[in-house]
């Protein structure tokens, strides 16, 4: 319907004026659409429900989108909604965005609509949970440790400890104000308690979390005991059989040791120039025992030395122990007669006396004897008596020019040696 407006004066129609041209008056509406909230600049959270308005003509339905990298891709919100107005929406979670936008599709039209600018969807502060200490954990006093924390939508926390009370504020020990959230923390607890509990807390307030209840107990120690010097241990034939005496040699290492469940065991033969692990001991039971055949098996094989050490530690850190001086480790067993050895000559005049030294390796007990025809025949002096390195014969009247002294293992009459030049005994 063509149409024109005439304006005239009421009393007698002059003056007046008529529309310049035609205008039409339809039962048609003009569809439109337009967003708006979110428009820009907003900041909204993940998990959480927005409400999407707009305002529209002529459309019934309507298709919802949003995009978190400024409209380069989109994905749904909803579709064929009934036109409302209004959509409460629960944003999706892990969303972590500062160029989000959401977009507006009338069904049935080509009439669309978006946010004016980019607003921002960040995440949920929240501290989840506790990796470490949890409830039941046990550290040692001083010991190094990293609290362990899951957290989202947070970026400074205050972290603080309490082994008194819970529930009084002044019990609450800071251990750092602020500090950026990595989701770790390294410290140490030196008070010995059984009751500490950790808290981290978001510096906004935004978000708090306490842990499980965990031991401090009191600091480790470890003593060496065996070997701790002056021992002679040999090496062991490359996995023989355990019965075989002559060429299996075990040997106990002792040890104290507190506050500790497991200990790492090592060996050094070069005075702790290198160290290696005692096969079977990086992490073995602290009963304070350990059985170790030297050479038996693992690699490397402990070479001939008198400098060896061993060192027991927590296989974690701290602490540790040494033998307090070197001990011998040796291939075979050893005797070697050092007096009378160069001819020596006793007369009963002066001394009835003689002293018969040797030195040993690995040798607990020895038999003793003597010969007057230069080893043709023996007669014993002493049986099964330690290996102190000494003996004293008195010799009374015996008479000879082609004297000997023999000193053998009580155990393995394999070892055994005999001076090097006769003595004499005479007048």
């Amino acid at each position: 319907l063509q149409c024109r407006i005439k304006i005239s004066d009421s009393d007698d129609g002059n003056p007046s004026d008529i529309s310049d041209t035609n205008f039409e008056i339809t039962n048609q509406v003009v569809q439109s659409i337009r967003l708006l909230t979110p428009n820009g600049g907003e900041k909204w959270r993940e998990k959480q429900t927005q409400n999407i308005t707009w305002t529209s003509k002529g459309i019934s339905q309507v298709n919802l989108q949003f995009t978190t990298d400024n409209g380069l891709t989109w994905n749904n919100i909803v579709t064929n909604l009934a036109n409302s107005g209004s959509y409460a929406w629960t944003i999706s979670e892990g969303i972590n965005s500062t160029q989000c936008k959401i977009k507006i599709f009338g069904i049935g039209t080509t009439l669309s609509d978006e946010s004016d600018a980019s607003f921002t969807i960040s995440l949920t502060p929240e501290i989840k949970r506790f990796i470490f200490p949890t409830n039941g954990a046990e550290i040692i006093a001083g010991d190094p440790v990293t609290i362990i924390w899951e957290s989202t939508g947070i970026t400074k926390v205050k972290i603080d400890y309490n082994y008194v009370d819970v529930t009084d504020p002044a019990k609450w020990i800071v251990l750092v104000d602020s500090v950026q959230n990595n989701n770790s923390y390294k410290t140490s607890f030196t008070t010995v308690s059984n009751n500490y509990v950790v808290r981290v807390t978001a510096t906004d307030g935004s978000a708090s979390l306490v842990s499980g209840i965990f031991k401090v107990k009191p600091a480790s120690s470890i003593r060496v005991i065996t070997p701790n010097g002056t021992e002679q241990w040999l090496v062991s034939q490359l996995n023989a059989p355990v019965t075989d005496i002559q060429n299996y040699h075990p040997y106990e290492i002792r040890w104290t040791a507190t506050n500790l469940n497991k200990v790492k065991i090592e060996w050094t033969t070069n005075g702790g120039g290198s160290w290696y692990v005692v096969p079977g001991a990086d992490s073995t039971e602290n009963d304070g025992s350990f059985i170790w055949a030297p050479g038996h098996s693992g690699s490397p094989r402990p070479d001939s030395s008198d400098n060896c050490l061993v060192r027991i530690k927590n296989p974690y850190g701290s602490p540790s122990d040494v033998s307090d001086s070197a001990f011998s480790i040796h291939g075979s067993k050893k005797i070697r007669i050092t007096h009378p050895n160069t001819g020596e000559k006793f007369s009963r005049a002066t001394t009835t006396v003689m002293e018969v030294k040797w030195t040993s390796f690995a040798v607990g007990l020895v038999d003793i004897y003597y010969s007057l025809d230069n080893g043709v025949t023996w007669v014993q002096l002493a049986d099964n008596i330690q290996s102190t390195g000494k003996f004293v014969w008195n010799f009374g009247a015996l008479y000879t020019t082609l004297g000997r002294v023999k000193v053998i293992d009580a155990t393995d009459n394999r070892i055994w040696d005999v001076n090097d030049i006769p003595f004499e005994l005479n007048d």
